[in-house]
């Protein structure tokens, strides 16, 4: 069985020592993701989708900046998931 899940992060300031990659929550839904980016965060100023050219990729970076942004990527994942 293959199942798609949505990863949403953040980096920031991204290039220095002090980079940071927080991983908020795996969501069943690209919306449930957003939603949780925006209890955190607030509304998205800007999003911009990136399809990958195998055409089964996808990662939407919401709010990107030259300091880092934040991302919801989908992964697809087979075989047996349960729940920790």
């Amino acid at each position: 069985m293959a199942i798609n899940v949505y990863l949403l992060l953040e980096v920031r300031n991204m290039g220095t020592p002090r980079a940071t990659v927080d991983v908020y929550k795996v969501c069943p839904t690209y919306e449930d993701a957003l939603d949780v980016y925006r209890e955190k965060v607030g509304e998205p100023k800007t999003i911009r989708e990136d399809h990958g050219p195998d055409g089964l990729s996808h990662v939407w970076w919401l709010d990107e900046d030259a300091t880092g942004s934040a991302s919801i990527t989908r992964y697809t994942l087979t075989g047996n998931i349960e729940e920790a």
